[in-house]
Order: C-alpha cells, then sequence, then structure tokens
C-alpha cells in the first residue's frame, strides 16, 4: 500500500478483517517502484492495492475507486482565508509529495505544463508527511481527497478545491 493506502484504507481493513477472520495478520509494504508484482508472484504478497501501470497480465486486478486532489494550507492562512484562488496557490511555495511511480505524477505534469505553480520549496517522498508540515507553515499542498477529509478533521489544515479543473 502507498502511505495514502495505509492512512485511509488500513483502519477499514483491520475493522473488516477483525469481524470476518479473526486470526488474520496484516504487514504492509510500501509499493516497489521497480517491478511491482514480483512480490505477488513469488507469494510473498497477498494484495496490493494502488495505482498500478507497471503490472503484466496474469495477475487479478479490480478497479476500485477514481481519485481527486485538493489542496491542503494552514488553516489560518492569510492568502487562503476567502477559499482558493489561482493568484493565492500561484503565489504560495508549495511542499510536495515524489510523484515518482504515483498516479498524482499526472498532477504535477498538468501544473508544470499550465505554469500554475512555483518550483518545490520542499519535497518529501511521501503524503503522510504534508499535512504537519502545511498545519505549521505558510507552504500549500496537494493531496488526495479521501487523505484530505481524513486529515482535515484531525489536524491544523483547511481543504480547499483546486485552483482549475485538473485531470
Amino acid at each position: 500500500l502507498s502511505d495514502v493506502g495505509q492512512t485511509v484504507f488500513l483502519p477499514k481493513l483491520i475493522t473488516f478483517l477483525k469481524r470476518e477472520a479473526p486470526g488474520a495478520t496484516v504487514k504492509s509494504f510500501p509499493i516497489p517502484l521497480q517491478d511491482p508484482g514480483s512480490a505477488l508472484s513469488a507469494g510473498g504478497v497477498d494484495l496490493a492495492g494502488g495505482y498500478f501501470n507497471n503490472l503484466t497480465t496474469g495477475f487479478r486486478q479490480r478497479f476500485l475507486f477514481n481519485e481527486k486532489y485538493v489542496c491542503i494550507a494552514r488553516a489560518t492562512h492569510p492568502k487562503f482565508r476567502r477559499g482558493m484562488t489561482i493568484e493565492a496557490f500561484r503565489s504560495t511555495q508549495h511542499a510536495i509529495a515524489d510523484a515518482t511511480g504515483m498516479a498524482h505524477s499526472a498532477i504535477e505534469q498538468f501544473l508544470h505544463e499550465n505554469r500554475l505553480r512555483r518550483p518545490d520549496t520542499l519535497r518529501v517522498p511521501t503524503f503522510h508527511v504534508l499535512p504537519s508540515i502545511v498545519a505549521n507553515s505558510d507552504l500549500v499542498a496537494i493531496i488526495p481527497s479521501r487523505l484530505g477529509a481524513a486529515v482535515g478533521q484531525h489536524m491544523r489544515v483547511k481543504v480547499l478545491p483546486m485552483p482549475v479543473a485538473a485531470p
């Protein structure tokens, strides 16, 4: 599972397994960028959840959902007092989760092609740390909406729509 998958889906999976398979255990691993299917093929992993555009045939796959992305900013950020604007988005420094091999690489490409954000001020390997960084800074970040819903209730961040419709 990705970091977002761990945050959003593991609690639900644990609840389900406690009810349906109380003896089951779960060990979560990050999705390897190179050959993500090898652990499945070898039997070391029973289930993988995430965005896979590089699995070969021979795997049972199921589409689960579409995801959209949202922005988060510190709840008291002065540029986002009245919500999201393109000007505020463009003029604010960005914290970014590395998009290598992940679904949000399309968002990064879209923002770059349309000159919608400044060069990143901070780049981190996963989404997990972005909400706490944003809650304590003047940075803005783009995260999956399910993660935004999960952290928006518990952290001092404002969850905002993207400034323009994104892929």
